[in-house]
């Protein structure tokens, strides 16, 4: 029992101490995620007209490539195969260009994603060291903070696939007018 002079600490348990150094990671989780979230959203209104561009400059390349097939004979006749041949090369250039930008778009978020991670990593990292420095670990087993460290990287790298795939399947059901 306490005795009556003495008052109970607040740190005194160990379920007291994991409990607030859990908290405090999970509020580090929460707050990733919530970032995670707010990119996906910022990548998407980027991505969606930059799907559009890529959808409308397709458009007359195809137009172009099934009315020179239909008229191979007269090109060929009129010997303009040439001028045909730059103005595909034109628009081809067009199309790519969109292409690039929509898959550079993608790597701007796989970076974003993967820094976070790396943050995410690293705040785990120092919070396991500063917990056992200051007293505060729940265990002095190295094996479990390798283990925990693993954890937040599988979670890490599930999180950056669940934001990808949404973001992905948001892009390929983006009607194109």
């Amino acid at each position: 029992g306490l005795d009556a002079g003495t008052e109970p600490r607040a740190c005194s348990a160990p379920h007291s101490r994991g409990g607030t150094h859990s908290a405090a990671l999970g509020g580090v989780w929460l707050h990733s995620v919530a970032l995670g979230c707010r990119l996906r959203r910022f990548y998407l209104l980027g991505a969606r007209e930059i799907k559009r561009l890529d959808a409308v400059s397709r458009s007359p390349m195809f137009a172009l490539l099934s009315e020179c097939l239909g008229g191979l004979a007269t090109i060929r006749a009129f010997r303009i195969e040439r001028d045909l041949l730059a103005r595909f090369h034109t628009l081809h250039d067009a199309n790519s260009r969109a292409f690039f930008h929509f898959v550079a778009g993608g790597r701007w978020l796989g970076f974003r994603l993967d820094m976070m991670s790396f943050a995410l990593l690293a705040t785990s990292c120092f919070a396991a060291v500063l917990s056992r420095a200051y007293g505060l670990a729940v265990s002095d087993n190295a094996g479990l903070v390798g283990a925990a460290l693993l954890y937040v990287i599988q979670l890490a790298g599930l999180f950056q696939w669940a934001v990808r795939q949404t973001a992905e399947l948001e892009n390929q059901a983006t009607p194109i007018h």
